[in-house]
């Protein structure tokens, strides 16, 4: 006999004598089974009054989802987590699996009954992207979603600055205008610059710290000669990056007679060579 969710007991199979058979239930229903036995002298065993098995129906897949990532993630190691749903039987495990940058998909963690994973040693500029499956405890497998449930792109790189070219390269007043400019990883701003000076080739000495403009007045007050800036940045991620010189980050001052003219310039050595205008 059988009886479905604790109702009434009713025959399914009946004077058989195999002992075993298929029965085809509706999913979500609970189904309870007892027996009993007649022997060849006609005696009945009485049913017993609490079922002998039970088993609840379950062909519904589970569900599950990636919890979103941010559009931008600022560390080569990152955590992951996701979430499923069975109303069934329950999830026995999960699969994850990633993507970089739309390629194919490769597995991150497999048969797993966590809901975590940190990724390690993503590259800089590389978009992750990722998906789960849960399987239920009746062995019903979610089918995989063709398309990334979450994605986010590795942001690691430090800030980069520069000094404007100064044009003309030979100034002939004491005040003149420095220029620079930032650019930070993509998801980050440049929050402010630090901005150094040389004369003459002599050690860089802080003329701006933690500045927010990309401009200020520089007055000379070493006197004519040469002067080089350099610049770095910071970002909005608290990453500072690395001073820069060009070239052409460099300016000839002349206030006072007698009077200078750059005639050539040595890239290798870096130094001006100067003349009478």
């Amino acid at each position: 006999q059988m009886r479905q969710n604790g109702g009434n007991w009713q025959n399914w199979q009946t004077a058989v004598t195999n002992t075993s058979a298929t029965f085809t239930g509706q999913n979500g229903i609970l189904y309870e089974f007892r027996a009993r036995a007649v022997d060849r002298a006609n005696n009945f065993e009485a049913f017993p009054n609490n079922p002998q098995a039970r088993t609840t129906v379950d062909t519904v897949p589970p569900t599950s989802s990636m919890n979103p990532l941010p559009q931008f993630t600022f560390s080569s190691n990152f955590p992951v987590n996701w979430t499923g749903n069975d109303v069934g039987s329950g999830i026995r495990h999960y699969d994850v699996e990633f993507q970089v940058n739309g390629g194919d998909w490769q597995t991150l963690v497999s048969s797993t009954p966590q809901t975590s994973h940190v990724v390690t040693n993503a590259p800089s500029g590389a978009t992750y992207g990722f998906r789960v499956r849960a399987v239920d405890q009746a062995g019903n497998v979610q089918v995989f979603p063709a398309a990334a449930q979450t994605w986010t792109t590795i942001s690691t790189g430090n800030p980069q600055a520069r000094i404007v070219p100064f044009n003309p390269s030979v100034v002939t007043q004491a005040t003149f205008v420095v220029q620079w400019q930032g650019q930070a990883a993509p998801g980050s701003t440049v929050v402010s610059y630090d901005v150094e000076v040389s004369f003459n080739n002599g050690a860089w000495q802080a003329w701006r710290t933690n500045f927010g403009q990309t401009n200020d007045q520089y007055t000379a007050g070493q006197g004519d000669g040469v002067y080089a800036f350099r610049v770095r940045a910071r970002d909005s991620q608290g990453r500072l990056g690395d001073f820069t010189t060009s070239l052409d980050s460099t300016v000839a001052v002349d206030v006072e007679a007698p009077f200078i003219v750059i005639r050539a310039y040595n890239p290798v050595a870096a130094k001006y060579f100067i003349g009478p205008r």
